[in-house]
Order: structure tokens, then sequence, then C-alpha cells
């Protein structure tokens, strides 16, 4: 796509996204539950620990899916 080339890469090719991995780990587990889910389901956001949080927000908006994911008011989660 218009952004293959701009992606930071390691030294194998394999493109490297430099973010918090429970963050990325709850959204990629979001996204499979979407994914495998019936389409009237109801999801649970992503969830991550407290201190977590405001990466998790930022992360989803860095990826523009802050609008899509209903999330819980940051004062509200727990794990």
């Amino acid at each position: 796509g218009r952004w293959e080339n701009q992606l930071p890469r390691d030294a194998n090719g394999r493109i490297f996204l430099d973010v918090n991995p429970s963050c990325f780990q709850s959204i990629v587990d979001y996204l499979n539950e979407l994914k495998i889910s019936p389409p009237d389901a109801p999801l649970d956001p992503p969830v991550v620990e407290k201190d977590d949080e405001v990466f998790l927000e930022r992360l989803l908006k860095m990826f523009g899916m802050n609008e899509g994911v209903c999330s819980p008011p940051l004062d509200t989660v727990t794990l």
C-alpha cells in the first residue's frame, strides 16, 4: 500500500511497531474476537491494566480505532 515503504523494518525486513506490547495484544485480541463473533454479539472493548490505559487510548487513536471501539471511561477500568 501507500505506507509500505514508510514503515520501519528490522534487519530481516519485518515491519517494526514501537508500541506498548500489552496494549497492542489487547487490540489484536479485540480484533480477533470481532472477526469470530456473530455480527449482533456485543463485544467488550480492549482492556489493559490501569497503568497502561492512557497508552491504549493513544494507540487506538493512532490506528484510527478510537471512534469505532467503545471503551469505558479511563477511571472505571480495573484488572
